[in-house]
């Protein structure tokens, strides 16, 4: 509501900083010094994201951040080795999470061309062009959790592929809106969570967040299926 200011934000995230940096040292000592090169990795990633932006591949650093990094840096934290497993259950999960940053990129084609933002979906030029990569997406994070399963000999990992439908519904509403981007989403249960859908319904922005909702909804199932799998 404009009562913080830009000092405000630098402060906040001045903590943010110095909570991580304490974690990243007490980690130090206890893992050894692959933490310093993993906590590199992620600063080389956190300063570079403009230019990654820039460049149309803000995707891609979110999804190694989100995806290898984060999932490799717990592990090791935890058993202070590495695994080729948990990287290729880290494709699985950040290929959706990346669908998440690309939907939305979707959804804003036409605003980002008329301001010149050099997001990849713009890169690409066309809407139905790009919904080819989200399919590829989507289908890496499918085929990942499938490699999964065969790696640790564990069949009830296949209980992740359940998550499908959810990705045929997003490309669904996806197409929709490239279609008509004021169409009148209809809602089932399947749908939900939808967070202040209400809201959005009288701001007339109804059909943008029920597609982005979708997107999220996908990664929401698909990691609980797959907790679920590996839990079993």
């Amino acid at each position: 509501d404009g009562q913080a200011s830009l000092n405000d934000v630098l402060k906040v995230i001045a903590i943010y900083c110095a909570i991580s940096l304490l974690t990243g040292i007490i980690l130090l000592f206890r893992c050894g010094l692959p933490v310093i090169w993993l906590a590199l990795i992620g600063g080389i990633l956190t300063l570079t994201y403009s230019k990654f932006s820039r460049v149309g591949l803000s995707e891609l650093a979110v999804g190694i951040a989100f995806g290898p990094l984060l999932f490799e840096g717990v592990f090791y934290v935890m058993t202070k080795q590495f695994s080729w497993g948990v990287f290729v259950l880290s494709l699985a999960v950040g290929a959706f999470i990346v669908g998440v940053l690309y939907v939305h990129t979707i959804l804003d084609f036409d605003s980002d061309m008329i301001s010149h933002k050099k997001t990849l979906c713009c890169r690409i030029g066309n809407k139905d062009n790009a919904l080819l990569l989200l399919y590829f997406l989507y289908f890496i994070g499918f085929a990942a959790s499938l490699l999964f399963s065969l790696m640790v000999f564990d069949l009830f990992v296949l209980l992740s592929l359940f998550a499908i439908p959810f990705a045929f519904i997003t490309c669904k509403a996806l197409k929709q809106y490239i279609a008509d981007n004021d169409f009148k989403p209809v809602v089932r249960w399947w749908n939900k969570p939808l967070d202040d859908f209400e809201k959005h319904k009288e701001n007339g922005t109804d059909s943008f967040y029920f597609v982005l909702y979708q997107s999220r909804n996908l990664v929401i199932w698909f990691s609980l299926l797959l907790i679920l799998g590996i839990l079993l």
